[in-house]
């Protein structure tokens, strides 16, 4: 363990996680003391608990630094940065049970060593267009922005305090259910490809389309991830053309976490802090840890309000999400976790590793579609997708629901075309 960190590479990512590490806990503390809505953050320091929150971090990092070479190895970096770390500190500074936060870091830290680099290749008599990928996208997309205008009235959001009464209001039916699935699948798919691959390859027609494709999804839905995927596509296109992107990348979160505070602490505007730190770094770790919780004391619900609802019956009166809402106090909230959690409140431990094995086997498949021919282009394709995974949603409704699924046959398409033909 000692010699991987004291390479002259890694010993610098190393010395940024401890800086990095420390900024975070200082987060985590800022927030309990300057913006605990809902008084969720509760902060309970316990020495021996930190000892073992700074080992767990080592310990999981050193795994993640022996997969470096990985070609997805830049996610894993990601997911660690904004999920595990978190999870660790929250752990560390509220006094959290041990076996909750390894529920979390043995899932990561076994798909992380799972992943092995192969070859793939490629025998189809004919090779697919990149054009008809780009026009089926573009398709898709305007087939999308149609159901928003009929499901909304054409109606957008031109007031930013109605934003979450808005997407209350405009809920509605589409057209026919596909839509449902169609809409979430541009949003996290199919605009990012579009945008990154009109960056990587200078198509100025396409750049402008995406643009105002993510801007008008934007207005008529009112998700705040459309804006920071956005954002987040430009940063990637921008650093992957670095050498050392994984470092930053760790550089940037460092000094964007210090930013936020320095400007909240000097100007008294909590909201960017309440979204970017409170809402997107820590909120999923509350509710990692309150399923946890939850169904440590209470019965499993082994698939029933799923794939599973033929042969088991389910046992509570809400949907687990509101279930989980009302048991943190708040009857109105819709309290969505990521896969691990979700695995643990369908069947506890077994879950948990059964979700795991399976996570393996997918993460196994994106590292092998991803080459460096079209980095930038399969990363922004996946990394929303496999965000949202950890963060905030189910295996199976990842799966399907959130794009996981086609953007795995994305990412095949793209592997299938001729390089020469961009």
């Amino acid at each position: 363990m000692l010699r991987l960190l004291l390479t002259k590479d890694n010993s610098f990512l190393f010395s940024s996680l401890l800086l990095y590490k420390l900024v975070v806990d200082y987060s985590y503390y800022f927030i309990n003391q300057n913006i605990n809505i809902g008084g969720l953050y509760s902060f309970n320091f316990d020495f021996s608990n930190y000892i073992i929150g700074w080992l767990l971090t080592i310990i999981t990092y050193c795994i993640l630094l022996y997969k470096k070479k990985v070609a997805i190895s830049f996610i894993l970096f990601f997911i660690y940065y904004v999920y595990i770390i978190p999870n660790i500190v929250y752990f560390s500074l509220s006094n959290q049970e041990i076996t909750f936060l390894l529920y979390i870091v043995f899932p990561y830290s076994i798909i992380v060593f799972s992943i092995k680099n192969s070859k793939l290749v490629f025998s189809l008599a004919n090779k697919v267009k990149i054009n008809y990928i780009i026009y089926c996208s573009i398709f898709i997309a305007i087939c999308v922005l149609i159901n928003l205008v009929y499901k909304t009235d054409g109606n957008f959001i031109h007031d930013f305090d109605y934003l979450y009464a808005f997407r209350k209001d405009y809920s509605g039916t589409s057209f026919f259910k596909i839509f449902n699935y169609l809409e979430l699948w541009t949003i996290k798919v199919l605009s990012l490809f579009l945008l990154s691959y009109s960056l990587m390859y200078n198509k100025k027609l396409l750049l402008l389309f995406s643009v105002f494709l993510i801007l008008i999804l934007f207005l008529f839905t009112g998700y705040k991830i459309i804006i920071l995927s956005f954002i987040l596509v430009f940063y990637l296109f921008y650093l992957f053309k670095l050498k050392n992107r994984i470092h930053y990348l760790l550089i940037t979160l460092i000094l964007l976490l210090v930013f936020l505070l320095f400007y909240t602490k000097y100007t008294n505007n909590i909201m960017p802090a309440s979204i970017l730190i409170r809402r997107f770094l820590f909120m999923p770790v509350i509710l990692n840890y309150e399923y946890f919780n939850f169904f440590t004391k209470h019965e499993y619900v082994y698939w029933s309000n799923s794939i599973l609802k033929y042969f088991f019956i389910f046992s509570y009166d809400k949907n687990i999400p509101s279930l989980i809402g009302t048991s943190l106090g708040f009857k109105d909230m819709y309290a969505n976790t990521g896969f691990i959690a979700m695995g643990f409140a369908h069947a506890g431990p077994f879950g948990v590793f059964l979700y795991t094995m399976i996570a393996s086997m997918i993460f196994n498949v994106i590292n092998l579609l991803i080459n460096d021919s079209r980095l930038i282009v399969q990363i922004s394709v996946v990394i929303l997708p496999i965000y949202t995974l950890f963060i905030s949603s189910d295996l199976f409704t990842t799966l399907l629901s959130h794009g996981l699924f086609p953007a795995i046959i994305l990412l095949y398409l793209l592997n299938s075309v001729d390089n020469n033909n961009k």
